[in-house]
């Protein structure tokens, strides 16, 4: 819908100039007010991409200690404790020493001596005496009347039944031929 300027009269003029004005400012202040949002979601992102790389730097660090504990627990002896830094300057101890000391390269050799001490653990304690005992005896299979008794070996277990502790005594009995004589 077009107007024609030329036969519109000054009020209808103004009022039109009026309602075009209320548009702009309406469509300015909307304009402001999306400048606004854009302002904050900017600064968000920011404060984002600052948090990122913040989290970044955090993991990096992290990845770094996770590295050395691997290779403190699970890389070979000599890598465990390394920890050479390329940064670090290396200082030629060679241009300090003396001309003595520089002289003088003989190995020094050490005598070391130590001496040992024997162990005096003779074994487990005995059991107490006042504990009732069970006896089984593990006879041989085989026919043991041509064999006469030469000793046992005798082994005792602390056993538990509810309530009750108990002494099981295994006893072994060790045959030798009668017959045997001792030519020594």
């Amino acid at each position: 819908m077009e107007l024609d300027l030329e036969n519109i009269s000054k009020k209808e003029l103004l009022a039109l100039l009026l309602t075009k004005q209320e548009e702009s400012n309406i469509h300015i202040h909307r304009i402001d007010e999306q400048e606004v949002k854009l302002q904050k979601l900017a600064e968000k992102i920011e404060k984002q991409e600052e948090q990122e790389a913040r989290f970044k730097s955090e993991l990096a660090y992290k990845n770094h200690i996770i590295a050395n504990l691997r290779r403190m627990l699970f890389g070979q002896k000599r890598e465990r404790f390394k920890t050479e830094d390329s940064s670090q300057m290396k200082l030629p101890f060679e241009e300090y020493a003396t001309e003595e000391e520089k002289a003088d390269e003989t190995p020094v050799k050490e005598v070391i001596t130590y001496e040992r001490k024997k162990s005096n653990h003779v074994g487990r304690k005995p059991l107490p005496e006042h504990l009732p005992e069970v006896i089984h005896v593990i006879e041989p299979e085989e026919y043991t009347k041509e064999y006469v008794k030469i000793g046992e070996e005798r082994t005792e277990i602390l056993e538990y039944t509810p309530a009750n502790f108990f002494k099981l005594v295994i006893v072994r009995p060790k045959y030798a031929l009668k017959n045997t004589t001792d030519d020594d």
